[in-house]
């Protein structure tokens, strides 16, 4: 990585990409995307298993309840309903632990939680080993997103001897959402073990294992994911991810590029490839992606984004592109602009002006920002900058007051201060200047680093 920060990038990274890994720049796969059994028609079916008793680990019916199971058995078919009103006909506070199971599962299957997760709990009262009653309850929390409850019923359900892969990628599931990614990882390979084919319980898992830091073994799996299904924009992401992590932006670079060549990449994805070639201070190719990004008038990102990075080109001696790119954003966004925003492109326009020794369009540029906004702390900087290279450090230093009292450009000011002191040889007072500036900025090590030779200077002076 060259000349720009991770504090630069992040504030590079908006919009759907998560802000995460060594780059502050992210791709991850939403935890939502490991739902997918849920749109599975049969999935609830498959959990609830068979209405029948199981032999030695369940509780067993009373005589009189025979009949009304043999009854139910054509009614649940045909006409659930008309089931539910049968056991609620029958049903006492007498009755046994499965025959409440049963009703409990006929309310989940028509979509009646709340009554399916009261015959469990009256289930597993009347009957505490109850293993299906507290698998089903468990999915029950998992659906209702109360995930602690779901692990603990889940668990109970395991410890009982429940051993189904659908129950413990329900629990991975669960634990990824609780964000105790060992236990997940741990839930998730036994899930694996008992059903490999499942996608879902992959997918958990090399969440899981991103999650922990394990890039390269998140990164394997899904390449094998990919292998099956090579369209997914979610997993071609996931791998950016991936080599950001890995400290390798050029590979991510040539994923993204591959969705931008196919029609998949979003704005947010084409953002993120911008931001990568900026960082790699590939200028050329970062604003083509840019103007690709500004192309779509119906998707446009928030219109500071590529402001901002105008300002980066143009700090970045990338003047001609800087001004190309301010050129599309006027084109893309017109009368659109909010006012700060168009604050921030005049101000872009004087940095690229100074750039170009235009000093008189940078000072009409700069003078029309400040009347309209007195408080503008870009253009108090910029314009204590054109005082003092056009010899009126008075006015600098009235123009650096003036910004140190805003908080957010107090640090800059001072720095700025530092610098225009170092430059009439005054170094301890501009000692004293960037102190004060390093000391709300104590992660800045060029500032700290600067601070240091014009101590020295100070010394020798004495």
């Amino acid at each position: 990585m060259k000349h720009l920060n991770q504090q630069v990038i992040r504030r590079l990274a908006l919009g759907l990409l998560m802000l995460a890994g060594s780059l502050g720049l992210s791709a991850q796969i939403p935890v939502e995307m490991t739902r997918e059994f849920w749109r599975d028609p049969g999935f609830v079916d498959r959990f609830l298993g068979t209405y029948a008793t199981l032999a030695n680990s369940e509780p067993r019916i009373t005589e009189a309840e025979r009949p009304v199971l043999g009854e139910l058995s054509e009614l649940i078919q045909n006409d659930p309903a008309a089931a539910i009103q049968l056991l609620n006909e029958t049903i006492t506070g007498a009755s046994s632990a499965t025959i409440v199971f049963v009703r409990g599962n006929l309310y989940f299957q028509s979509n009646q939680l709340d009554l399916a997760a009261q015959d469990y709990t009256t289930a597993i009262q009347k009957f505490p080993e109850f293993r299906r009653a507290h698998q089903n309850l468990g999915l029950i929390h998992l659906q209702n997103e109360n995930y602690p409850a779901a692990v603990k019923s889940l668990g109970r359900a395991v410890e009982l001897g429940e051993s189904s892969g659908r129950t413990y990628g329900l629990m991975g599931y669960s634990y990824l959402n609780l964000e105790d990614y060992i236990a997940a990882e741990n839930a998730y390979r036994q899930a694996l073990m008992l059903d490999p084919e499942n996608v879902d319980w992959s997918l958990g898992l090399s969440q899981s294992l991103m999650a922990l830091e394990h890039y390269s073994a998140a990164g394997a799996l899904m390449e094998g994911l990919l292998r099956d299904e090579p369209e997914s924009l979610d997993y071609w992401l996931f791998l950016v991810n991936v080599n950001l992590n890995l400290d390798r932006p050029v590979k991510a670079a040539e994923i993204l590029e591959i969705l931008r060549i196919r029609g998949q990449a979003t704005t947010d994805n084409l953002e993120l490839l911008g931001n990568i070639y900026l960082n790699q201070e590939d200028f050329a190719l970062a604003l083509e992606v840019y103007q690709d990004m500004l192309g779509n008038s119906d998707a446009l990102p928030d219109a500071q984004v590529p402001i901002y990075v105008a300002s980066i080109l143009v700090r970045y001696g990338a003047v001609e592109e800087a001004q190309t790119l301010l050129t599309r954003i006027e084109t893309a966004y017109g009368d659109d602009l909010e006012r700060k925003q168009r604050l921030n492109v005049w101000n872009t326009q004087a940095q690229i002006a100074r750039a170009q020794y235009d000093n008189d369009l940078a000072a009409k540029l700069l003078t029309q920002i400040l009347e309209e906004d007195p408080s503008n702390g870009n253009a108090l900087l910029e314009m204590a900058s054109y005082h003092s290279d056009s010899g009126n450090n008075a006015k600098a230093y009235l123009m650096i007051e003036r910004a140190e009292r805003l908080d957010d450009f107090e640090a800059a000011a001072l720095r700025l201060k530092g610098q225009l002191l170092v430059r009439e040889g005054k170094y301890a007072e501009a000692a004293d200047a960037l102190e004060s500036a390093y000391r709300l900025n104590p992660e800045d090590r060029r500032l700290g680093d600067y601070l240091e030779e014009v101590k020295r200077a100070a010394e020798l002076r004495k």
